[in-house]
């Protein structure tokens, strides 16, 4: 039975580098540290999806998204004109930790490098669910933002159907509850590299 959890619980399941359940504005994603490698690879894991396929990563602020990715100034207005929301922002990765001159302990911290191994970028998002905001803060870091599901099946909206399609407790650590989502379209996604915008997937946001 998938454990029901509170924010600091989920924070310290995560910390600890295991797979938690948690709400978004869309649907409910899968969420891991998204700077530790072997939580990444489990959460690849647990969704049977492909290394080729990206992971995106979600923030609390356009201050931690800028941390992680290289926004130039297109990037920048798209992300202070609809963020929080459900808008994904795929933009050069940066290669450097967001603190140079701090050590892991501290907060010097890279992206995990298998959430895109195709190419150097990274999706972003700033998610304006804010029991999902609440853990990013606790946690300092980016959490994954992957559809809570096994890859080709549907996106789950509500508990009933997380527990369905993941009723191995040992896969997932627990759900931190956030009721029923309101089902429909999931985040728009575009790739904004130096000043060029292109739309991968039409969503909520209309640009």
């Amino acid at each position: 039975m998938l454990e029901q959890l509170s924010v600091e619980q989920a924070v310290a399941a995560i910390r600890d580098g295991s797979v938690v359940v948690v709400p978004t504005e869309t649907a409910y994603a899968l969420a891991v540290d998204a700077t530790n490698k072997a939580a990444v690879q489990k959460l690849y894991t647990i969704k049977n999806r492909p290394d080729s396929k990206p992971i995106f990563v979600m923030v609390d602020s356009i201050e931690m998204a800028e941390q992680y990715g290289d926004f130039s100034d297109k990037a920048k207005q798209l992300a202070e004109h609809y963020w929080p929301g459900p808008l994904t922002i795929i933009v050069s990765k940066r290669n450097n930790p967001p603190h140079p001159s701090l050590d892991a302990r501290e907060g010097g911290f890279l992206l995990a490098p298998n959430l895109n191994t195709l190419d150097n970028t990274i999706g972003i998002r700033w998610t304006s669910n804010p029991i999902a905001q609440q853990i990013i803060a606790k946690l300092g870091k980016p959490i994954t933002a992957t559809s809570a599901n096994v890859s080709g099946e549907d996106s789950c909206y509500t508990v009933a159907e997380i527990k369905k399609e993941f009723p191995e407790a040992k896969d997932v650590a627990g759900i931190v509850e956030g009721g029923n989502l309101q089902q429909g379209e999931l985040s728009t996604i575009v790739k904004c590299i130096n000043e060029k915008i292109e739309v991968l997937r039409k969503g909520k946001i209309k640009l």
